[in-house]
């Protein structure tokens, strides 16, 4: 996850649409196509032009400004779809988690966004935290058998045209914070038709 100064964010998940068979030798990691992206200045108009051949699957949530996408390659083919920014939404790895288990995932986060009356940095921090319902392989924050487990918790807000994002290190007990300011005109970048 992570934060630009211009306020857009953006989060990468591993796997597309489903969970996928790993090929490697892949000829750049997922990573690096989130920093190209992510350091684009359209980052939807980059996501569409990247090649992608020999690249491993992944699914980007992109905010930009007022406007919410899921972009996501399944190892073949591109997918772009807007998302209401005014509704709450709640992503899981395809490589993590099962068909069963995702959807588990989405009952637990509309119950706790049915039960507030309020919602804020501190409610959802603790969804992250206690959300579940007791089996640690697969409650949100995962731990199996010490092998696979849930290191870091990142949560970014925004309010009043300031963005913050914080981190969470669940291993050191630490909290580190970044904001960017986005009443700062941003010159925007539109693509052609």
């Amino acid at each position: 996850m992570a934060l630009h100064e211009n306020g857009n964010a953006m989060v990468l998940l591993n796997g597309g649409i489903i969970n996928h068979q790993h090929l490697p030798p892949y000829r750049k990691s997922r990573g690096q196509i989130f920093l190209d992206v992510f350091d684009h200045p359209n980052p939807l108009a980059a996501f569409k032009q990247i090649e992608l051949y020999k690249i491993e699957p992944f699914t980007l949530v992109i905010r930009l400004q007022q406007q919410l996408c899921e972009v996501r390659w399944d190892g073949s083919e591109k997918t772009v779809s807007e998302i209401d920014p005014l509704q709450s939404h709640i992503w899981s790895s395809v490589t993590l988690y099962t068909d069963e288990i995702v959807q588990k995932r989405k009952e637990w986060f509309n119950a706790f966004i049915s039960n507030k009356t309020e919602l804020n940095a501190n409610n959802i921090l603790n969804f992250h935290r206690f959300a579940g319902d007791g089996d640690s392989a697969n409650d949100v924050l995962m731990n199996r058998s010490n092998e696979l487990f849930t290191v870091s918790i990142t949560l970014l807000h925004q309010q009043n045209k300031i963005s913050k994002l914080h981190y969470y290190d669940l291993l050191t007990n630490e909290t580190f914070t970044e904001q960017a300011d986005h009443s700062i005109p941003v010159t925007s970048i539109h693509e052609p038709a």
